[in-house]
């Protein structure tokens, strides 16, 4: 998985404390004390204005994995989006930002949309249907560009992470109990269900 990224020295992964970024940055860490590489890795944390949960459960799986992996990340680089301006156009800004000034590398757990069994109107903003090259402009790596979260769920089950990593994710984007359990309604929601088999 991890076959395409270069030999550089500072690296950042954009995680949100959803299903997607924490099994990737889990995989990451995991690779980089198995093969020993000298590698700074930094959480980049974009938070919304509709969702301020994604610092708090990315903050968890953070801690985890340095926890179960004896690694330790550099300190988060956070941001925020206002609702009112276009995320997309706001993350490649930052992206392009990072890598001139302090960044060689950044990777993102960005899925497919559901291939097979799953219809509901909404989801991401962006379109994720198709086949795409995992790397952009050289230096931004989305290994699962071509995975949809169904997919997700079976690294879960392989590396026994459903019942430790897996319950300190969030994907919904409702407010609800303070941010600590799922709506059931949303997009999101409905989408890891259909992969995971529950909230």
């Amino acid at each position: 998985m991890f076959g395409k990224l270069p030999a550089v020295k500072n690296i950042g992964i954009k995680m949100s404390g959803g299903a997607d970024s924490s099994i990737l940055g889990y995989l990451l860490a995991e690779h980089i004390i198995k093969n020993k590489l000298d590698i700074n890795l930094f959480p980049i944390i974009i938070i919304e204005q509709d969702a301020p949960f994604q610092q708090i459960h990315a903050q968890q799986v953070i801690e985890f994995i340095e926890q179960t992996l004896d690694f330790k990340f550099c300190s988060p680089i956070i941001f925020d989006h206002y609702t009112k301006t276009n995320k997309i156009k706001r993350m490649r800004q930052i992206e392009s930002d990072l890598l001139k000034t302090m960044l060689d590398f950044i990777i993102s757990g960005t899925t497919q949309y559901p291939k097979e069994g799953f219809i509901e109107p909404g989801g991401p903003d962006d379109n994720r249907k198709g086949v795409f090259p995992e790397l952009w402009k050289e230096k931004i790596y989305t290994p699962f560009i071509n995975k949809d979260k169904k997919e997700l769920a079976e690294l879960y089950k392989q590396h026994k992470l459903l019942d430790t990593l897996f319950p300190l994710t969030r994907s919904c984007v409702a407010v609800t109990n303070n941010f600590e359990s799922h709506c059931g309604e949303c997009w999101w929601c409905k989408e890891r269900k259909w992969a995971f088999g529950k909230l």
